[in-house]
């Protein structure tokens, strides 16, 4: 039996020398002994729901997925009753699933049908044009779904001052804010919910558009200063938290080199470790309580990139460095 809640269905064929194709799959929120029976079309090279799959051939494959639905057909519950002996049971008690419990414990099943709703596939999630900001908007019109729109290049508020345009290029809390209110409901766990699904598509389904995603809401937190006072030992929290599970379950070459210099993931941990480090006005001084839990997450993640990684970020050294940089060098902000 298939646990309750999201499950990401993903496959590919393969050539005549055995060498994979580009991944596809679906999204689907099982219920409590949910049914679901999907018949492999070669032509469409596709899962299709029995009732427009066609008749079974040779190169035809049945795949029962149980979970519920009261009133199968009768077609399903001969299904069933044949392929009953050789249906696999889910690992429970396998690794595998408490690590896809870490990987999507944020994601609700309203986040999974607004990114990809039932009948719709991994394939199917394009990625817009990063030089238009309107494009994701539009792509998500035209098709129904998609991940949330987000450019993190246009984080100020229409009618915004100059000053208020310089500051949002170094500091990106006004936009998360404003992402959270408009888009999440106010709640954050929601926006990690779909930075969760943004690296399952990725990891799983190998899709760039869950790359670009992921790494724009990266930045959006990594890159906000000022949204530590108030979500400091909440979202930021969670959010290294469930970071350092996808980072943990990246294959060793998915980020070549975590150190080089252009790795984005090496910039924005950066970037995040310096905003936290800032918030003592001087070495000597105590955290505020606004970051408390925080800085204690950030010792646990130091650790986690130490071991993985071979990385270990000082706050202090990167507090030295900052202030370096914040000379004479520093960008201004200028009123206009």
């Amino acid at each position: 039996m298939i646990p309750p809640g999201v499950h990401l269905v993903y496959y590919s064929m393969t050539d005549r020398h055995g060498q994979g194709g580009m991944r596809n799959g679906f999204l689907h929120v099982f219920e409590e002994r949910e049914r679901m029976v999907r018949r492999w079309n070669p032509e469409t090279e596709d899962f299709e729901p029995l009732s427009t799959a066609g008749t079974a051939t040779a190169a035809t494959v049945d795949v029962i997925l149980i979970g519920r639905r009261e009133e199968a057909e009768e077609q399903e519950e001969d299904l069933l009753r044949a392929y009953d002996p050789n249906l696999a049971a889910y690992p429970m008690r396998d690794k595998s699933y408490t690590v896809w419990q870490h990987l999507s414990d944020y994601i609700t099943p309203s986040i999974a049908r607004r990114v990809l709703p039932s009948g719709r596939h991994i394939l199917d999630i394009t990625q817009p044009d990063e030089n238009n900001h309107d494009d994701v908007h539009a792509a998500n019109e035209s098709t129904g779904h998609g991940f949330t729109s987000l450019d993190v290049r246009r984080s100020y508020r229409e009618g915004a001052t100059g000053a208020e345009r310089t500051k949002s290029m170094l500091d990106k809390s006004w936009l998360l804010e404003s992402m959270l209110e408009r888009h999440y409901h106010g709640d954050y766990k929601e926006l990690l919910g779909e930075m969760q699904l943004a690296f399952i598509l990725l990891l799983l389904g190998q899709n760039y558009s869950g790359l670009e995603q992921w790494k724009r809401i990266m930045y959006l937190v990594c890159g906000s200063e000022d949204a530590l006072d108030r979500w400091g030992n909440t979202l930021f929290v969670d959010y290294l938290h469930a970071l350092q599970y996808q980072l943990d379950e990246c294959p060793h070459d998915f980020f070549y080199d975590l150190l080089s210099a252009d790795n984005f993931i090496f910039v924005l941990l950066k970037m995040l470790f310096r905003n936290v480090a800032q918030q003592r006005a001087t070495p000597q001084d105590d955290y505020p309580s606004t970051v408390a839990e925080l800085v204690k997450q950030l010792a646990q993640f130091q650790s986690f990139l130490q071991k993985r990684f071979g990385w270990s970020p000082s706050l202090e050294e990167l507090r030295a460095e900052a202030e370096i940089e914040e000379g004479e060098d520093a960008p201004v902000v200028v009123e206009l």
